[in-house]
């Protein structure tokens, strides 16, 4: 990736809620969002236009994964800012159906260069058991029900998030049904607080 395209991405400078989108301290949910989910922050890095929209398409769809280390280096410098002691990062899982069409999963790739650059665990504790459609495309309306009991915890984890700080990570957020439901399993669970690490807001 070209630092010429790097740079004209447009990244998010002012914190915001985001699900409502208003001014809120730290990327913190507000207190109007917070009483529908389970997150206590959600750190959002750019915005979902291009270059931005094209460099993830680059990984998601033709596996250039050199970009997976610029855009983890942009997350983890997001990340660094809140200092997230006693964390764990889980990236959101792929139902195993698509995880073998495509031979991958890019929310695992970027959580591995955060882990490369802070040196905070990755823990697979997640498993998508619902082969949901694509929110993308999806009225918003009907995004919460597609995705409730899409995802299960994985007990053998429990150990790895239990009373700690977990920062679940994925490419895109738009309105946040999936990792409100990822994080409301990782509540379940025993994890101390949720937060969520998204490269581009929709």
């Amino acid at each position: 990736m070209c630092s010429r395209c790097f740079d004209k991405i447009e990244f998010i400078n002012t914190p915001i809620c985001f699900k409502c989108g208003k001014l809120s301290p730290n990327f913190e949910v507000c207190s109007v969002c917070k009483r529908k989910h389970s997150l206590k922050r959600v750190i959002t890095c750019a915005h979902w236009q291009d270059p931005a929209k094209t460099i993830v398409y680059q990984l998601k769809y033709r596996k250039i994964f050199a970009v997976a280390d610029k855009l983890g280096a942009l997350m983890a410098v997001n990340l660094h800012k809140y200092k997230p002691m006693d964390a764990v990062l889980v990236p959101v899982p792929l139902h195993k159906f698509k995880l073998w069409q495509r031979g991958f999963n890019q929310s695992e790739h970027l959580a591995n260069e955060v882990h490369r650059y802070l040196n905070i665990s990755v823990c697979n504790c997640l498993a998508r058991v619902k082969n949901t459609r694509p929110q993308f495309g999806l009225d918003k309306n009907l995004r919460p029900s597609n995705v409730a009991g899409a995802f299960c915890f994985v007990s053998k984890f429990k150990n790895s998030i239990l009373g700690k700080r977990v920062i679940l990570i994925d490419d895109v957020v738009a309105t946040g049904s999936t990792i409100s439901e990822c994080a409301k399993v990782l509540k379940q669970a025993g994890a101390r607080e949720v937060w969520g690490l998204i490269l581009a807001k929709a």
